[in-house]
């Protein structure tokens, strides 16, 4: 008896040490994004406080497009860590000869979309000055979403294959020079010229460097170059792998896009309120985001390895390291949430120098704790069923509490009372508790289903 409950902690901690081995470089790429993020923030919130507004709203908009677009691209890595289970990798080259033409189509697809930035916003009520900031900023920085979406088509080979090194040090030295150049932008001897702008520019020559540096990792290393070359050409042009790719990356991308469009909106109606509230409910979110991209890297870290032992049929083994991920995360986001608790004083402080927005962001903070718990079950989850390459179910239920519920009851009790934000957190906790039980039961409804 003692000897198998050794062999089994034994064999926990081992699969734990393997998942945040290949999870761990996922993470601290998100985390380097973030960082550029929360810098920006920084710099724009002690300047003035429609900036940091301002930021919020771009944030918001520019994640939930991103998320949906390069969501359709990332599929590729649990397409290829099955192809690598399998021992098929003469076919991952024609894969990502396919996957090329869908990022262009894509990236062409966002620029027009963007150009419906201003018009969108009209509609919603923000004030003039948040939307001609925000225009202008897109307008300079809707170029880096062509590095951004061919960036993570690259990551995603990588990520396939296992090596998620590759991606994070591309990302980390863009976000470096990011960070840099905001500082510098963003002094007083740029700042009354670029204003606002001035992080777009930063951000338009990081996310191009990030491209320039994994293309280079590509070319530069043999074996990498034979798997990236060996079938990439216009022979190997297919519809049905196209349509495999888009089958099974449109249901995945739209999974990150409600949830996240979601936050669009609902910073929206916040911002009807006031620009305090707005820059408070902003300052939530980024913690949240936090946790998110924590969360999600865990997620495409499961993907990966379900993939792949999906594509050896090793059954027994997956289950196992599917709960191990669950386990793992949730353990994560509490103490995460601990955390946040006991600095929330603090958290509120470093954003802000308005009495009024740390005051309100301190009370946000209790319900975004909560939030986070859940979210990292929810994004784990999606990552479990992407590796078994379920995507469409997960993407409904992501769809039917988010945008069936959720949003409309949030629209329908829309108010300029403070009080409302509160109302708009309470609704977000209960929507992605019900998404990852009703996740939870139809994970455990695959995994029966699986067969060795």
């Amino acid at each position: 008896m003692i000897i198998k409950i050794n062999t089994y902690w034994t064999t926990l901690i081992t699969q734990i040490k393997n998942n945040l081995t290949l999870s761990l470089p996922i993470i601290i790429g998100f985390i380097c994004q973030l960082i550029v993020t929360q810098v920006d923030l920084y710099l724009l919130g002690n300047i003035k406080a429609d900036f940091l507004a301002s930021q919020s709203i771009v944030f918001e908009l520019l994640m939930a497009y991103l998320v949906l677009f390069t969501g359709i691209i990332s599929i590729l890595t649990p397409i290829i860590s099955n192809k690598k289970g399998e021992k098929k990798l003469n076919e991952v080259s024609a894969y990502m000869y396919n996957t090329f033409f869908i990022s262009i189509a894509l990236i062409i697809s966002l620029l027009i979309i963007l150009g419906f930035t201003k018009t969108f916003l009209v509609q919603f009520g923000i004030p003039d000055v948040i939307i001609s900031q925000v225009s202008n900023y897109i307008n300079i920085n809707k170029w880096s979403f062509i590095a951004i979406i061919l960036t993570v088509y690259f990551k995603s080979f990588f990520d396939g294959l296992g090596n998620t090194k590759v991606g994070m040090i591309s990302v980390f030295f863009g976000s470096l020079i990011n960070i840099i150049l905001s500082i510098v932008l963003t002094s007083e001897r740029f700042i009354n010229e670029l204003g606002f702008n001035s992080v777009a520019w930063s951000s338009l020559v990081g996310k191009f460097f990030s491209l320039l540096l994994i293309m280079y990792y590509v070319i530069r290393t043999k074996k990498i170059r034979i798997i990236f070359f060996k079938n990439f050409g216009h022979k190997n042009f297919s519809l049905k792998k196209i349509k495999i790719i888009l089958k099974l990356g449109v249901p995945a991308g739209f999974q990150s896009f409600f949830e996240t469009a979601t936050f669009l909106i609902l910073a929206l109606l916040v911002g009807r309120i006031g620009v305090n509230s707005l820059a408070a409910h902003q300052i939530a979110i980024n913690i949240a985001s936090i946790a998110y991209l924590i969360n999600f890297g865990f997620s495409i870290g499961s993907s990966i390895i379900i993939g792949e032992l999906l594509g050896v049929r090793n059954i027994k083994l997956l289950k196992r390291n599917s709960l191990t991920f669950l386990m793992t995360i949730c353990i994560a986001m509490i103490l995460f949430s601990l955390l946040v608790i006991l600095f929330r004083n603090q958290i509120s402080n470093i954003y802000s120098n308005s009495n009024e927005v740390q005051q309100i962001t301190y009370s946000l903070l209790s319900f975004v704790c909560i939030y986070i718990i859940f979210d990292g079950l929810q994004v784990t989850l999606l990552g479990i069923l992407r590796g078994i390459l379920d995507t469409k179910i997960p993407m409904l239920i992501i769809f039917i509490f988010y945008w069936v519920f959720t949003i409309p009851i949030m629209i329908f009790y829309s108010s300029n009372n403070l009080k409302y934000i509160y109302f708009v957190w309470s609704g977000l906790i209960l929507c992605i508790f019900l998404s990852s039980l009703t996740l939870l039961i139809r994970l455990n409804f695959k995994l029966n289903s699986l067969k060795e």
